[in-house]
């Protein structure tokens, strides 16, 4: 279950290769006072969201490969893709006292994990969080370095503070339209194991005429309750392609939630 605070933690956070605003989504969910000292983001897609989700968010730092000094902040969150983890440790070497919250989809990096303990001034922790852990309906897997200290995964569960129920996506299924037969039956297991899929890209119905089961691409919006957005947090942007990119790159808000709060319990209480 999430702490809920009387008075929720004030700090302030740099976002660096934000994209649609997985993070800075879930980091609001759980300390609505944090305050975006500044974002670095350069795909136009992305910014198209981020920049109709966060209209508060104005200082864009641009391209992460030309920045110096960072603005003062509490907190340097950054989910790096492939190739770009020297910037990273290049910002980190000019301000080792930093404190940093990292997510990656490279779960087995040991090498990562002493580059940063090298440069830091700080111990740095590394855990792996399954998105059903934090409780979204798939296993999608992420690993995570911070400087906070916080409390093990293992054997912890966590509420997102928007439960993202797999029944209440499926009641929202849209028949396909080129035969309106075609129903979810909520029931089937079947039907709960495509959630499962790497993806999350295919939703399993069934013709109830033929007596057959068929699969088909989920819609856009269905995709964005599956990674734990609203539907149509990207509706911005207007490409399917881009569109299912961008969210398969996306840190999971329940992500970003679960571990904050492991690091809370442990900074503030």
């Amino acid at each position: 279950m999430a702490k809920v605070w009387r008075r929720p933690p004030h700090f302030s956070y740099i976002s660096l290769f934000s994209g649609i605003g997985g993070v800075d989504r879930g980091i609001l969910q759980i300390c609505p006072q944090a305050r975006c000292a500044g974002y670095a983001e350069t795909s136009p897609s992305c910014l198209s969201v981020y920049r109709q989700r966060f209209p508060h968010h104005l200082h864009n730092l641009g391209n992460v490969r030309d920045l110096g000094n960072l603005p003062a902040a509490d907190l340097l969150v950054a989910t790096p893709p492939a190739g770009r983890w020297p910037d990273v440790f290049r910002l980190l070497r000019l301000q080792p006292s930093s404190n940093f919250m990292i997510f990656s989809r490279r779960l087995d990096e040991a090498r990562i994990t002493k580059r940063l303990q090298a440069i830091s001034a700080h111990s740095v922790h590394t855990d792996v969080i399954s998105a059903d852990a934090a409780g979204l309906p798939h296993h999608q897997r992420w690993r995570v370095w911070t400087t906070w200290p916080f409390v093990p995964v293992v054997g912890r569960s966590y509420r997102s503070p928007q439960p993202v129920a797999l029944c209440h996506i499926l009641d929202t299924l849209h028949t396909v339209r080129a035969d309106p037969s075609l129903l979810v039956n909520r029931e089937s297991k079947k039907a709960s194991d495509t959630a499962d899929t790497r993806a999350c890209s295919l939703s399993l119905l069934r013709d109830q005429r033929m007596g057959k089961w068929v699969f088909r691409l989920f819609t856009t919006n269905e995709s964005d309750r599956l990674r734990g957005f609203p539907a149509g947090w990207t509706s911005a942007i207007r490409d399917r392609t881009h569109r299912m990119h961008a969210l398969h790159h996306s840190v999971p808000p329940a992500i970003a939630s679960f571990m904050l709060q492991q690091t809370l319990v442990k900074r503030w209480d």
